[in-house]
């Protein structure tokens, strides 16, 4: 879901949910159980107009991947990445 916010700024979040799997476990061959994760992602922006030529835009954006550091696994039992930060900025 996403919100405009006034002057240009915008706030967003998403909600992806993996349900069980079954991985082949290499010590007994047989079918492992992994367990359901749900991620929430959330991110923070503002767009500026800085003028009409080549670089007319200039965008910041503050994003947080899986906020809460859900467990979450691939087809393989590698467990996917952590909780990640990022800041953003892009001149268009």
């Amino acid at each position: 879901a996403e919100r405009r916010l006034p002057r240009g700024g915008r706030i967003g979040a998403a909600v992806r949910h993996t349900g069980e799997q079954f991985a082949l476990d290499p010590d007994t061959g047989g079918l492992a159980a992994l367990p359901a994760g749900t991620e929430l992602d959330n991110d923070l922006g503002r767009e500026w107009r800085i003028g009409s030529g080549f670089f007319s835009s200039l965008r910041a954006m503050l994003t947080a991947n899986n906020v809460t550091d859900e467990a979450v696994y691939d087809g393989f039992g590698l467990p996917g990445p952590g909780r990640l930060v990022r800041f953003e900025l892009k001149l268009q």
